[in-house]
């Protein structure tokens, strides 16, 4: 799922700007119609010359059948010509929304599909990928949308400019080739995508992105509106319900945040994305919980944990129930605990994925600081029966982070020494910082 940091100030122009015809033609432009192309080539045919609407016409078609990679060279045959800011422009939706591989973010590779065939998209970091001759660069994609926008004249090019632009950096961001290009790309998306939603100028897809910049920086309040209009123009994907039975969760709207999450969950089951449909379930359960519904709650606990044993959001709402029905605190998370370790010694990949579980419930606990010092209590719990000194320093780093949060620094440093010492007599590096927190509880004591 892509996260992109708060808009920047900046727009493109005062509210009301653009011409009325071409405000309202974009703003009712669904999904179906994007997948397309369908609205910037209907902006692009009063401003190009004969021979590119028939090229752009042909592009359509093939665009239709699947066939995105043949579609692509009919525009790139046209580039150099009177008309070159507007094919750019067409191009980089078009490779935006159709690339089929992501190669070390560098360049995307584009395929004719059979008719209605859905499209894989791969992000393949493999440095013995050979690039083909038919594969984009992505840098050159985005110098060539940089002066389409610079160089306009019209304010529709402008607006589709940005709109393309802001496509490209932010599926960029799933595949950045380095973090300078990634913290490059965020700042291009977060400022083209104020200045469409302060224009009222985005597209579905784009609506989406904007919800979720809401939603991690301001409030699922913000986020709402932007996750609905997603839905009303057809950008339909479960994960958009997803999101927004989360704000519908943040805002106390409880049937609503069940209903949209167990539909999302129903279909990400159905296509086989079993931590998606776990993660859905969750919600689906946290919501239950929060209504006063433990049955239900816990029914959707146990589907979700059915489909991901490690999934934060069930574990703990799993004893929030337990915890509300009268069992001890303590108890309620020790058994989901020693699910999670394990009984064999942890190997690396294995120590990363224990880690990085641990970090997600957490975070899920800070909710509630009862929550978290149960967590730290559950944690110790007969740690040092533990016959594996990875672990062990894994156990006692986190509950030195949680002894932190409870205030109690002497004990969260005492743990971190115990974290350090054991942490050396592990076989492998731990995906855990030690000494960094050990020299953060220094600083602060």
């Amino acid at each position: 799922m892509l996260l992109l940091l708060a808009p920047a100030t900046g727009g493109i122009g005062c509210a009301g700007s653009w011409p009325e015809k071409e405000s309202r033609r974009d703003r009712q432009a669904g999904w179906d119609a994007w997948r397309d192309l369908t609205p910037v080539l209907d902006a692009a045919e009063p401003f190009v010359t004969k021979d590119t609407r028939k090229v752009l016409s042909s592009s359509k078609k093939m665009l239709a059948q699947g066939a995105a990679k043949t579609a692509d060279e009919l525009l790139r045959a046209s580039s150099g010509g009177a008309d070159g800011l507007w094919i750019s422009v067409i191009r980089a939706n078009l490779l935006a929304l159709n690339f089929t591989r992501c190669i070390r973010g560098v360049a995307w590779r584009l395929e004719d599909l059979d008719g209605d065939a859905p499209a894989t998209r791969v992000i393949d970091n493999d440095l013995d990928t050979r690039l083909g001759p038919n594969d984009i660069s992505v840098e050159a994609t985005l110098s060539n949308l940089e002066q389409a926008i610079e160089r306009s004249t019209s304010r529709t090019l402008t607006l589709h400019g940005r709109i393309a632009r802001a496509r490209v950096t932010a599926t960029l961001l799933t595949c950045p080739p380095n973090p300078t290009v990634a913290e490059l790309a965020q700042t291009t998306a977060q400022q083209d995508l104020a200045a469409l939603a302060a224009e009222d100028q985005l597209p579905p897809d784009l609506a989406f992105v904007w919800a979720q910049v809401q939603m991690s920086t301001y409030s699922a309040a913000a986020a709402k509106p932007f996750f609905v209009r997603a839905l009303n123009g057809g950008f339909n994907e479960p994960t958009v319900g997803y999101m927004l039975s989360m704000a519908s969760l943040e805002l106390r709207e409880y049937e609503e945040a069940m209903r949209r999450s167990k539909t999302a969950a129903e279909i990400f089951e159905q296509r086989g994305d079993r931590a998606q449909a776990a993660q859905a379930w969750a919600i689906h359960g946290e919501a239950c919980r929060r209504a006063d519904q433990p049955e239900a709650a816990s029914t959707s606990f146990e589907r979700a944990l059915g489909l991901d044993p490690v999934q934060p959001t069930a574990i703990l709402g799993f004893a929030r129930v337990e915890i509300a029905a009268g069992k001890d605190a303590q108890d309620a998370l020790g058994d989901r605990l020693e699910v999670l370790y394990g009984a064999s010694p942890l190997t690396q990949e294995r120590a990363e994925a224990l880690a990085q579980t641990l970090e997600g419930l957490a975070y899920v606990a800070n909710e509630e600081l009862a929550l978290s010092q149960a967590l730290r209590d559950a944690l110790i719990s007969e740690v040092d029966l533990d016959q594996d000194s990875a672990r062990r320093a894994v156990r006692y780093f986190f509950a030195a982070t949680l002894d932190a949060r409870l205030g109690d620094l002497k004990g969260a440093h005492g743990r971190a020494a115990v974290a350090l010492s054991e942490s050396e007599d592990a076989d492998f590096e731990l995906p855990v910082d030690i000494r960094g927190l050990l020299d953060r509880l220094a600083s602060a004591r």
